[in-house]
């Protein structure tokens, strides 16, 4: 088994999710697994509208969040806490617990 250094991975976050990451209520997501995605690796988020629009760009429309609430995201850290491949989990991809991250992360 080769060792994994834990990484951080750029990902977009559709803006209907954003006020249930916010807010805590949702801590997983189910992702195609091309990141090989481990405990203890660091998430940060960019939040796009779903025409994958990215906010700050010129024709960005949040259609589930304001404007601040998807720039709120923005350089906030989310450590993954537990990684689920198999089971009900289609092949190739994963779900993956989260939390935010402290500082020293």
């Amino acid at each position: 088994m080769t060792e994994h250094a834990n990484v951080t991975h750029r990902i977009k976050l559709t803006s209907r999710f954003v006020r249930p990451v916010l807010d805590g209520r949702k801590r997983f997501e189910v992702r195609d697994d091309d990141r090989h995605y481990e405990v203890g690796d660091l998430v940060q988020f960019r939040t796009v509208d779903m025409e994958g629009r990215g906010f700050g760009e010129s024709d960005f429309c949040p259609d589930y969040c304001t404007a601040e609430e998807g720039g709120a995201l923005y350089g906030r850290r989310f450590r993954v806490t537990y990684v689920l491949h198999g089971w009900a989990i289609k092949e190739g991809y994963c779900a993956f617990g989260f939390e935010e991250a402290t500082d020293g992360e």
